[in-house]
């Protein structure tokens, strides 16, 4: 082997190093947003499913008392409504804004994205190939393309 193949070798194996350690970082900080958005989304399904469920419970128990008495107090009778209207608007949203199917949709890309990376860290314990080269790339581009996007609170 001549010098210059060696170092052109070198360059080569240098050149796909570093590139697998850039999409190394990306998929760490992919996966901390995700990771983020998944427990946002988490809270905002908690945030909009508690109150929907106890206001239920409580319109109900309401609307009971209210029936159970001869001459029901038109305040009483005011109260059952408005909770449950609240209630109706709370399980609206949660049902049209889908938290918790979102914070899957999140869940997902972020292990697809730690998968990916935990890969990358097999494959740079050895000397990368080509055709690691070309895989990674492959499957983090399908990633990127189908994971939602972060921030966006309506995907």
């Amino acid at each position: 082997m001549t010098a210059h193949h060696t170092d052109t070798k070198t360059a080569e194996s240098a050149r796909r190093r570093e590139l697998m350690a850039t999409w190394s970082a990306t998929c760490s900080a992919k996966k901390a947003a995700h990771f983020s958005a998944a427990r946002g989304f988490a809270r905002n399904n908690l945030w909009l499913g508690v109150p929907a469920t106890v206001l239920s419970a409580a319109a109900g128990t309401t609307v009971f008392a209210a029936t159970q008495q001869a001459s029901a107090s038109k305040p009483l009778l005011v109260l059952a409504a408005a909770v449950s209207m609240l209630t109706a608007v709370l399980t609206a949203l949660q049902t049209f804004l889908k938290p918790d199917a979102k914070q899957q949709e999140h869940k997902d890309a972020y292990t697809r994205y730690a998968g990916l990376q935990t890969r990358i860290a097999s494959v740079l314990a050895r000397e990368p190939s080509e055709l690691d080269i070309a895989e990674a790339r492959s499957e983090l581009d399908a990633i990127t393309r189908e994971a939602p996007i972060v921030g966006d609170m309506t995907k």
